[in-house]
């Protein structure tokens, strides 16, 4: 059982959003800047799910009302009746209580004895912007803790869920009844969509007893954060430089906000999914394509990171995934980059990563503004901010943090230097008030416009104080983003069944035996470098050339020509050509051994416009059976 099958078995699954996408036939997809559109709201039902749950003398207990619904994924049947609190227990846990919504009213009732003292630890997750309200009534003799006297993270990731402890205490004999409401505070007229009442008979256990066999075991797994490094700054001159203001770099303006270069799209909403560090890297590129493209409106995916990570990060959480879409290609993508949100649409879910999806953005390098685990100082943030974009960065939120709907944040929540659980993005900085402005991923009614002001709908911003709940933790950027027609030019794959997985490549007159066409885990110990493809050039015959060739319009805007090879020992000579320039020679390797895959780019602004024939060529000089020359991911770049 995966992470997150552990998690919805313990929790409960979240709110199940059906989502449709069109099968993209990434050879038929314009390759032009990616539109998209948000997914409309998920629909809730008028009436909310109902469990109504009598538990007797010794534990046995009955359901009633519409609690004959499965279970979510049907495990363990029907929530019905059992002889023992603890097979109650196993079986909201199993039954779903997310499954219908995040919006839930939990009720236990019993009786209770003066000065008692007992918790009630539920599932939670603070970075959603969902929270447990408790509610008592006026004679109910209880007192409980508005805020959970304590919040276990299950894990350090961004987006992690958790458990929320809550305290009760008994202030005179009688029946207690204790309503807890999971929801949103800024939204209290969200439709609630399960409601679970657990109420003792007379003689049944008292309500000590209930909360204690009710609460969510405690699951914390062990430290997971990524050794992945940034990828080197680009020599290449950047197009995401801050606006023209008079001032240098180094000479920081005592306010700066990106947004108010007509930057920032609207805030976005992740929903009751742990996604946060999706939304926030997601929400860099947004904006970094934007500075690098004046009148670019790019709409990328975050399901596309969450579903496609392929480091086990999703709904319950993960980390800093800039490297995406700049060099960490996903195995079934022609390259590193983001994916439009059109393509790919959110969902709030763990779905199947799918694809491949068209692709035609790329960020160009990213790094960290100070420790990759630890808080940069404030000039640190600040430079990084003016001279690259908005910044990826963690921080951590509590119940202050949701309750949040305008001025400058001064609560600090964070119970250790080193405690983040939520992932935003950090547009700019005023030095007068002392504050940083990020924005969220919990939509636009949420928190504040980023000019300051309130604005019903156009929201999803806060003022943060320096310094408060570590705010910054983490900050990483993006080094300026490209916008390219990317064109897979080889191989030109012409597919057939039933053989053994290699397919020609059409190649004029040449040699019927070259080049071939490798398949990704096929007979040959090569393995394509991106998707399952790759070009190989090879002959059995002495003082032959192999070829690869196709006819190509170099982009107008184009200033190198990239590709990824390998090469082996096969005696010969391989050239790049264009045109009757020759780019690139390469020599058979010394040894015995193949290089594995290396990068090469090299510049053709001379030819740009032109309509050229594009060539890998191998010529043969000896005897041997090697591949000789390997090649994929081959694409014009800006």
């Amino acid at each position: 059982m995966n992470k997150s099958s552990k998690f919805y078995y313990w929790l409960g699954a979240l709110l199940i959003l059906v989502s449709t996408r069109p099968a993209v036939a990434i050879d038929t997809v314009p390759l032009s800047e990616e539109g998209g559109t948000t997914p409309p709201p998920a629909a809730t039902s008028s009436s909310p799910v109902v469990w109504e749950i009598t538990v007797r003398e010794g534990g046995a207990w009955q359901a009633e009302g519409n609690a004959t619904i499965a279970p979510q994924g049907n495990a363990g049947g029907s929530l019905r009746a059992g002889d023992q609190l603890a097979s109650l227990a196993e079986q909201l846990r199993r039954a779903g209580l997310f499954a219908h919504g995040p919006v839930v009213q939990f009720e236990i009732a019993g009786r209770v004895e003066s000065s008692q003292s007992f918790t009630l630890t539920l599932p939670c997750n603070p970075s959603t912007g969902y929270i447990w309200q408790p509610s008592l009534a006026a004679d109910t003799p209880l007192r409980v803790s508005q805020t959970p006297v304590s919040i276990i993270s299950q894990s350090n990731l961004r987006g992690a869920p958790a458990f929320c402890v809550f305290e009760v205490q008994a202030t005179a004999e009688g029946m207690g009844r204790l309503a807890m409401m999971h929801r949103r505070p800024w939204l209290p007229d969200a439709p609630v969509q399960a409601i679970v009442r657990v109420q003792a008979a007379a003689a049944g256990p008292g309500l000590d007893e209930l909360a204690g066999a009710l609460s969510w075991p405690v699951i914390v797994q062990p430290a997971q954060l990524p050794q992945h490094e940034p990828t080197p700054a680009s020599t290449e001159t950047t197009t995401n430089d801050p606006p023209s203001d008079g001032q240098s770099v180094q000479a920081l303006p005592s306010r700066f906000n990106w947004c108010e270069h007509g930057v920032c799209p609207p805030a976005r909403d992740q929903g009751q999914c742990g996604s946060c560090w999706a939304f926030s890297g997601v929400g860099v590129m947004d904006i970094v394509a934007r500075i690098a493209r004046p009148g670019a409106q790019p709409d990328f995916s975050e399901q596309f990171l969450v579903s496609c990570n392929y480091r086990g990060w999703g709904c319950n959480g993960g980390w800093i995934a800039l490297d995406m879409f700049v060099d960490r290609r996903v195995w079934h993508q022609p390259m590193a980059g983001p994916v439009a949100e059109r393509f790919f649409p959110y969902a709030a879910q763990d779905l199947p990563c799918g694809g491949p999806y068209p692709q035609s953005w790329q960020g160009r390098a990213w790094g960290y503004a100070g420790p990759s685990n630890g808080i940069p100082t404030p000039d640190q943030i600040k430079q990084a901010v003016y001279r690259y974009g908005p910044l990826d960065v963690a921080v951590y939120a509590g119940y202050a943090f949701g309750y949040y709907t305008g001025g400058v944040f001064q609560t600090n929540e964070a119970p250790s230097e080193r405690a983040i659980n939520h992932g935003v993005v950090l547009v700019g900085w005023d030095d007068a008030g002392g504050y940083w402005i990020i924005r969220n991923s919990w939509g636009p009614y949420w928190g504040e416009h980023w000019s300051g002001q309130r604005r019903n709908g156009d929201n999803g911003y806060m003022r943060i104080k320096y310094g408060i709940s570590n705010i910054g933790y983490a900050a990483a950027y993006l080094d300026g983003a490209r916008l390219f027609n990317r064109r897979a030019f080889f191989p030109m794959v012409r597919g057939r069944t039933g053989d053994n997985g290699m397919y020609p490549v059409p190649n004029g007159d040449f040699e019927a035996l070259g080049p071939w066409v490798i398949q990704g885990g096929g007979n040959y110990i090569e393995w394509a470098r991106s998707g399952r493809y790759a070009a190989a050039l090879w002959s059995s015959l002495r003082s032959s050339t192999s070829v690869i060739r196709q006819a190509v319009t170099v982009p107008p805007q184009a200033s190198t020509l990239r590709y990824w090879y390998y090469l082996c020992p096969a005696p010969g000579s391989t050239r790049v050509r264009l045109g009757n320039a020759v780019l690139k020679t390469y020599s058979a390797p010394s040894g015995s051994w193949c290089t594995g895959w290396q990068q090469e780019t090299l510049n053709i602004q001379s030819y740009r416009g032109q309509r050229l024939e594009l060539a890998f060529e191998f010529t043969k000089s000896g005897d041997s059976n090697w591949v000789a020359f390997s090649v994929d991911d081959v694409v014009f770049m800006r």
